[in-house]
């Protein structure tokens, strides 16, 4: 008789897990992303960056311009990237990998990369001219924290697993 009704309460309990779990994992999905506050590929309006910067119409018709070009670019070689980087991988899975044409794609993804900094840094620049002396030096401010930010949580992360 116990042991029924320990059987019952853990199968309770089992069901109340697995129901909460489904709950939780399609509310997670319904949700949109969360646009960060410095998230730029999100629009210079939905950001606290506008705020921040104390942009004015111009300046954000402007930036925005610039950004929809540069990440209408940055697509395309993302796009281009994943397929060599699948490439890349289906050569390695081979028992005998042609290390020419590894060779070759490691040049070509090597290439889609300094593409997509070059693009970056160009949108970087063209923003820069939108933005008065004061604006830039708060622009570059934040954006070197994030970068340094970003670099000690890699940091961080590779010594936690290490």
């Amino acid at each position: 008789m116990k042991t029924k009704v320990i059987i019952i309460l853990l199968l309770i309990i089992s069901l109340g897990i697995n129901i909460g779990l489904l709950i939780r994992l399609t509310h997670q999905k319904a949700l949109p992303r969360r646009i960060t506050k410095y998230d730029i590929r999100h629009g210079w309006r939905k950001g606290g960056l506008r705020h921040h910067l104390n942009l004015n119409e111009n300046q954000l018709k402007a930036m925005e311009a610039v950004n929809e070009s540069t990440f209408t670019r940055m697509d395309a070689l993302r796009e281009t990237l994943e397929l060599k980087r699948r490439e890349l991988i289906s050569i390695l899975k081979e028992s005998e990998p042609d290390n020419s044409k590894i060779q070759r794609l490691l040049k070509e993804i090597a290439d889609l990369q300094t593409r997509m900094e070059l693009n970056l840094t160009e949108n970087i620049l063209a923003i820069k001219k939108v933005l008065t002396a004061e604006q830039q030096e708060q622009f570059f401010e934040l954006f070197q924290r994030r970068l340094g930010h970003h670099a000690e949580f890699k940091i961080k992360k590779r010594r936690r697993r290490q």
